[in-house]
């Protein structure tokens, strides 16, 4: 029997400074049984289905003096919505967040930057689900700590506790890829229970303004779409969630809900022909993410943060596909005529049923342009690999029985421990292996992106980089999917996992050394 994963959690409560809760007791990798406690909690947020699309909060920059603060504490949340017969009903609960929001700040940064950090958590030291970090997911940065020790960059083996502080100071290399990156703890045995609390945010490498083609200067929104369980019938939060059930989770058990930057079902205004560029972030710990646009099309310009050098057109109803930790930056374009109610509102989907957000339309506006491939093809991130001088493979089976330790996850045969260690050589390129003893699995490596090949919207196949992809069931030692690496420059130890955050947390999980 598997570990259960993102347990119930919370007594009820009245809306106040200070409440009494209990979490009951639960098998965790991470922690021991919780006890009642009191905690103090942030203002209250008042989720109702409908409210205009706003943006997270935004972070042009950060400075050592004046570095982005992420306090964690506990919010209290308090959600309306409609059952099944069509009754309104209210649900309330706790959750634990950055700066007593649903969704962490949009930090700007650029190459040759350091991005600085402040991390203070404020959970209680009883709360079993307290210790966290930090992790830079898409960031080609250290895994290490700084020379001076009161800073650290995306250093996972370091864990700040309750009632502790850690300074980040992490070093943005000049050939960081500009794009669309997130951030979120990464605590093995924490991680899918932070994460679906709205403990995530985006980090955005900005572009060189004199390289964007003109056609790429348009208003852009961030879509940071999340798994939070905030629809509770119950004293619980959640129902128990073991590791066989996690797909009929996903599909959805009526004990969560869908959110885009911590709002349900958001508004988003366009005008009549206007383009938007939409960062597209798949913050949830373990969905698919199947997503369409009404009777407009995705066009996508970047995958993971990286540029694909072409636009990519998912033509209405075709849908566009993000496994968990994935980035998808796409462009939408208005339709160019909507008076005399021509535009009707449509929705975006996800599956072709669950409203993610709608999208309304104001019949005033010109019509913009969508950049052409030409006008991409500069800004395409890196150049192909050249596959043939990949020096070896590296073989990676994701498993989640018959492993080294009983009950738990494995890669290879072997349950995460920081201390097995694969070494990899800095400066030279590697293809890896990859397939599945089971189930579908998602491939994420820390430091260092991927070169790959998936299908495009044409149907035809299509070389890509990225940092998170599927491995889906039916892949095998014989016909395994497929990446090349080059661990360029930067050094150190680092991690690749399941990015279904779960599994991850049981033991789906391995240590490299770039050296």
């Amino acid at each position: 029997m598997k570990k259960l994963l993102l347990h119930g959690l919370y007594a009820g409560y009245a809306l106040t400074s200070s409440i009494a809760w209990a979490e009951p007791a639960m098998q965790h990798a991470a922690a021991a049984v919780g006890a009642a406690f009191k905690v103090a909690v942030n203002p209250p947020i008042l989720l109702q289905p409908g409210q205009p699309f706003q943006n997270p909060v935004d972070v042009p920059g950060t400075s050592k003096s004046n570095p982005l603060s992420l306090t964690i504490g506990y919010t209290a949340v308090r959600y309306q919505y409609l059952d099944g017969a069509g009754k309104s009903q209210t649900s309330d609960v706790i959750l634990r967040t950055y700066n007593g929001k649903l969704v962490g700040p949009t930090v700007h940064v650029k190459p040759k930057e350091v991005l600085y950090v402040n991390l203070e958590n404020k959970l209680s030291v009883q709360d079993q689900y307290a210790i966290t970090n930090l992790h830079t997911h898409g960031l080609h940065v250290s895994p290490g700590d700084t020379p001076d020790p009161k800073y650290i960059q995306d250093n996972i083996f370091k864990t700040v506790a309750a009632g502790g502080r850690q300074a980040y100071a992490v070093t943005v290399p000049a050939d960081q890829r500009r794009g669309t990156q997130w951030y979120h703890p990464h605590v093995h045995g924490n991680t899918s229970f932070q994460v679906s609390q709205g403990m995530e945010g985006t980090l955005i490498v900005d572009d060189d303004p004199a390289q964007l083609p003109a056609a790429l200067k348009v208003k852009e929104n961030t879509l940071v779409v999340q798994y939070l369980p905030v629809q509770a019938s119950t004293s619980t939060v959640d129902e128990k969630i073991t590791v066989p059930s996690i797909r009929s989770a996903a599909s959805g058990n009526g004990k969560s809900v869908t959110l885009v930057n911590g709002q349900v079902m958001p508004k988003i205004t366009l005008h009549q022909g206007e383009v938007q560029r939409w960062r597209l972030v798949n913050a949830t710990p373990f969905r698919t993410l199947n997503l369409t646009l009404g009777n407009l099309a995705l066009n996508e310009i970047a995958v993971d943060g990286m540029y694909l050098g072409t636009v990519d057109t998912w033509p209405a109803g075709k849908a566009l596909t993000m496994q968990p930790g994935n980035r998808s930056d796409v462009l939408v374009q208005a339709p160019a005529n909507c008076s005399n109610n021509q535009c009707p509102p449509i929705n975006l989907t996800n599956n072709n049923k669950e409203v993610i957000a709608t999208v309304e339309f104001v019949a005033t506006g010109s019509p913009m342009p969508l950049p052409t491939s030409a006008e991409m093809a500069p800004l395409k991130t890196w150049p192909n690999i050249d596959t043939s001088l990949a020096y070896t493979s590296e073989p990676a089976q994701f498993q989640e029985e018959n492993c080294n330790v009983q009950g738990d996850m494995c890669i290879n045969g072997i349950t995460f421990n920081a201390d097995t260690v694969t070494k990899l050589p800095l400066n030279k390129t590697q293809l890896w292996n990859l397939w599945t003893a089971d189930n579908d699995h998602v491939f994420h490596i820390h430091v260092n992106p991927f070169q790959t090949v998936r299908t495009g919207p044409d149907g035809g196949r299509e070389t890509v980089w990225m940092d998170t992809m599927l491995v889906p069931t039916g892949s095998t030692k014989e016909k395994p999917v497929q990446a090349w690496t080059t661990y360029e420059t930067i050094p150190g130890k680092a991690v690749f996992h399941c990015h279904i955050l779960p599994h991850e947390d049981e033991g789906m999980m391995h240590a490299i050394q770039i050296q």
